[in-house]
């Protein structure tokens, strides 16, 4: 008589396709299936604690009774203080060898102090994250070791994923703060919170900064405190590991004028050796400066951010401005257009410009045009404005061009994600295939016209 199976059903199922059904649940329906039996908490407790999001919104203007943070008001040092709870020679909690994604997050307003985070505090916090592999810092205020104090962190170096750090800023060095006294120790070992960062990480898979720059000074300079001052950046230098890489990198600004002092230290470390994609939006003289360093004899993907303004704002245009000439074996670009005001005339002069320069191996190129008003206007006279002959004959010229991606992305989507057009684009569509004829009339050229989100 055979014996019965008293096994649960989901555990006669292949382990992968438990797996699959426990990716779709959301926290609350993880949690709720840990309960269920010992072979249900295997599958969802590992999924449960991959992610653990901090919101960090404290600070002297703190409502301890809003919703989205809980009653705790340091709720990062009450991370910390729990993952070091145990005795030095306990085992950590079981749960930690999950995650292996942390979110900070700070609160995003004007009249609420920035959440200040001491490296060394989040120092460790890794420290007891052995299998952390992606780490997003958010609207925070990192604040730097003191010289000579070097982070404990784990046994040794470990390779990251992912490091995303977004609208937060370092605090400065004592030698930049307005009327401080450099001391010979802060200006032969000077704080950096970015470089204090950077040494805990053998690589880097992705890293994207988005509005990451020093806190403001009394007298800032135009472009950061390293950027124009390049005698300081060799004391950093030291102490960034030169043996760190960074293979895909996404840097733009869209609150603040530019990241320049962060893109600087990073290119003189050396981490962007070898680096395979570049997404960068700045001000054209950084990112010349960086296309021209890094030659892209790596990089098999540019996508660049272009800055248009209405014709007679910026008349001091110059020819190259961006360091395209730099990039001779790029096979594929992506063009970001920002400022395109659909009720004023547009200067393009920047986006001819850097079509022109591109190189003749380039096999795919999209431009995204990013509008400033309304998606309901019904005015395209700012695409009437783009010397589409001009742009055709120079797309024409290159020979290798399959596939011309053409994309408009409405103002109000960049805030509310929403992925569903409030109009169809009839005539946009319509009126760019008539400019492109030739392009769209050549079989080996693939022309996609679409309207995306990109949302920031």
């Amino acid at each position: 008589m055979p014996t019965p199976n008293t096994a649960a059903p989901a555990a006669r199922l292949p382990r992968e396709l438990v797996d699959l059904i426990t990716d779709e649940l959301d926290t609350k329906s993880l949690a709720a299936c840990t309960l269920m039996c010992r072979f249900w908490n295997t599958c969802a407790r590992p999924r449960l604690f991959r992610t653990v999001i901090v919101h960090d919104h404290g600070g002297p203007h703190y409502d301890s009774e809003s919703p989205c943070c809980g009653r705790s008001t340091y709720t990062f040092d009450a991370l910390r203080r729990f993952l070091w709870y145990t005795k030095p020679l306990e085992d950590p909690p079981q749960f930690v060898t999950f995650i292996k994604r942390l979110v900070v997050v700070g609160l995003e307003a004007a009249d609420v102090d920035d959440v200040t985070i001491s490296m060394v505090d989040l120092d460790l916090i890794l420290a007891k994250l052995p299998g952390l592999i992606e780490l997003r810092l958010q609207n925070i205020s990192l604040q730097p070791c003191l010289p000579g104090i070097r982070l404990f962190g784990w046994s040794h170096r470990r390779p990251l994923t992912s490091l995303d750090i977004d609208g937060s800023m370092m605090e400065p060095p004592s030698w930049a703060l307005v009327g401080s006294q450099a001391h010979e120790t802060s200006l032969e070992e000077p704080e950096c919170a970015l470089a204090d960062l950077l040494a805990l990480f053998t690589s880097i898979g992705t890293l994207r900064i988005i509005n990451f720059h020093f806190r403001s000074l009394h007298d800032p300079a135009p472009y950061g405190i390293y950027w124009d001052d390049r005698s300081r950046v060799r004391p950093v230098l030291a102490r960034i590991p030169r043996d760190l890489r960074v293979q895909r990198l996404a840097a733009e600004v869209t609150d603040i004028l530019t990241q320049a002092s962060v893109l600087l230290l990073l290119l003189e470390s050396g981490c962007f050796h070898g680096l395979q994609y570049l997404r960068i939006h700045d001000e054209p003289p950084v990112v010349r400066t960086i296309l021209q360093a890094i030659g892209c004899s790596s990089i098999s993907v540019l996508r660049l951010g272009l800055g248009i303004a209405p014709i007679g704002i910026d008349p001091l245009f110059e020819p190259d401005e961006y360091g395209l000439s730099f990039c001779s074996n790029l096979t594929s670009y992506s063009l970001d257009v920002w400022g395109i005001d659909r009720r004023l005339p547009n200067d393009y002069r920047p986006l001819l410009d850097v079509v022109r320069r591109s190189c003749q191996s380039i096999s795919h190129l999209t431009i995204n045009f990013y509008l400033t008003t309304a998606a309901s206007d019904s005015n395209i006279n700012y695409l009437q404005d783009i010397p589409w002959e001009t742009l055709e004959n120079t797309l024409v010229s290159r020979s290798l061009l399959s596939r011309l991606s053409i994309m408009l992305c409405p103002y109000s989507w960049l805030f509310d994600g929403t992925h569903k057009a409030d109009v169809e684009y009839t005539k946009e569509a319509v009126f760019i295939k008539q400019q492109l004829s030739r392009l769209n009339a050549k079989k080996s050229v693939q022309i996609e016209f679409d309207v995306a989100s990109r949302s920031r």
